[in-house]
């Protein structure tokens, strides 16, 4: 079955930059470098097509896997041999260089040559010419070579040095594209996530990348199965319990039966490095923190994603089918996948929950671990959490008049007209919310609360319920920190 290769929309200025090194390579060897199971071999498709076009049909392109061959058969392979070079060779052999004479041969994990056979390929490189396993007559050939590897290290200075590298960026520097494997591996599947799932898929970092997608894909299509079959009661018994902190021991079962439900919940260590658990932490620890989480879930929500298990809503249960969104392209005999909508909407969710917790999108670890530990317990770092709790705070002081009174001195909060100001006879607030900006709000509240404690900071960072060394660096960010 002839293979499908898609370009997710993550991917297409690589493929359209891929296209621009070819022209600029003019027969200069080439080699692709990226992670294991990140899609070399795309490009690797992408070159033989651009050659076909250029040079015809019938020039001879040669492919093969260095990994097949080890020590001195390598180098045969790669060489050919004469009769009687060694053991068992009865025959004189022509190697992959003659094959490929007038045409290309590609390399698949060139890092597992061996060094001499690097030093020698490196010569054929420099100047054409090469000799046979068992000869001393040279031979030339006219050969462009492409290779590729996920191990640049493995290689000779001096032999990579002579390529013209091109990149394949692994997926947790693309994570969008995580959603357009994941539907056109398993659209089934797809259509099924909740949004938690979506959150915990796009903050993982796939160090196995497309690959480690397909093994997932299959996974949660295999649990979907298997729900057919067993009940929920029945798959929590043979699932170990997950400790949380989510209260009594009634409301903790059902919080993990609703987390049973998802075959994430099932991914065998052995399967992948895709530890779900991380969202049950990280929701227990910003509660302890004090974080309003229902605040933080409704925003979420709002792109469709979330934290809570119990939001059992199927986010994509409407997506129809990639296909829809497919465009094929005769001369690179590929598919690229324009923006799907409801795709992209779920990705500026993840890219707010990244702004929030002040991660970096295309972080190498998985985006859940904002937690650092150290001998006191979790150490919240690079985090803007009190800044999410203080606006909600602040929206909400013009429901509470006596607050308003007290932290903006704009009247004796009891409604009835008597302050100077701020009473409109109804009880409610004339305050001019809507014309100040967040850091102008914050400003206003820290100058309000060190008013309020005399301009003692340690009393004023607990009125604001945060740790002294964050208040102060706070306060330094709106000048109103005096050592």
């Amino acid at each position: 079955m002839k293979k499908k290769y898609i370009v997710p929309p993550g991917l297409k200025y690589k493929v359209q930059e891929f296209i621009a090194h070819y022209k600029a390579s003019k027969g200069y060897p080439i080699i692709i470098c990226g992670a294991s199971g990140v899609g070399k071999s795309l490009f690797l498709h992408i070159f033989k097509r651009l050659y076909r076009k250029e040079y015809g049909e019938d020039v001879p392109i040669i492919q093969v896997n260095c990994a097949h061959f080890e020590g001195d058969l390598a180098r045969s392979e790669l060489f050919g041999h004469e009769k009687g070079a060694f053991t068992h060779a009865i025959r004189t052999k022509e190697g992959w260089i003659k094959q490929a004479d007038g045409g290309v041969l590609i390399l698949e994990e060139i890092g597992e040559l061996p060094y001499s056979t690097q030093a020698k390929l490196l010569t054929f490189i420099e100047n054409g010419e090469f000799h046979k396993v068992g000869s001393t007559f040279i031979e030339k050939a006219n050969v462009q070579i492409v290779a590729a590897t996920n191990n640049e290290k493995s290689l000779r200075k001096d032999f990579f040095y002579r390529f013209f590298p091109f990149y394949v960026p692994p997926i947790y520097q693309r994570r969008e594209d995580v959603l357009y494997y994941l539907a056109f591996k398993a659209p089934d599947v797809v259509k099924e996530l909740m949004p938690w799932e979506l959150l915990i898929l796009l903050s993982y970092n796939w160090p196995g990348n497309v690959r480690e997608i397909e093994r997932i894909a299959k996974i949660l299509k295999r649990h979907k199965i298997l729900q057919k079959e067993i009940s929920i009661d029945s798959l929590v018994k043979v699932k170990t319990f997950v400790k949380t902190d989510v209260g009594d021991l009634k409301t903790n079962l059902a919080f993990f039966k609703a987390f049973v439900r998802s075959g994430l919940s099932f991914i065998d260590k052995r399967d992948s490095e895709l530890k779900p658990h991380k969202i049950c932490s990280l929701y227990s620890e910003l509660k302890k923190f004090g974080i309003k989480i229902e605040y933080l879930e409704t925003l979420l929500n709002s792109f469709g994603l979330g934290f809570s298990f119990f939001n059992n809503d199927k986010v994509l249960k409407k997506f129809e089918s990639i296909n829809k969104y497919l465009e094929y392209d005769e001369e690179l005999d590929v598919f690229f996948v324009k923006k799907v909508p409801m795709f992209e909407k779920i990705y500026k969710g993840f890219q707010k929950f990244c702004e929030i917790f002040s991660q970096d999108e295309k972080t190498s670890k998985d985006v859940l671990e904002v937690l650092e530990k150290n001998n006191n317990g979790f150490n919240y770092t690079k985090r803007n959490y009190e800044e999410l709790q203080l606006v909600e705070d602040i929206k909400n002081w013009q429901k509470q008049k006596a607050l308003e009174s007290e932290f903006f001195n704009n009247g004796n909060g009891n409604g009835n007209g008597n302050g100077n100001g701020n009473g409109n006879g109804n009880g409610k607030s004339s305050f001019p919310w809507t014309s100040f900006t967040k850091d102008e709000l914050l400003k206003r509240y820290y100058q309000e609360i060190l008013k309020a404690t005399n301009g003692n900071q340690k009393e004023a960072s607990k009125i604001a319920g945060m740790n002294y060394s964050t208040f102060r660096d706070h306060l330094k960010k709106y000048c109103l920190f005096q050592g």
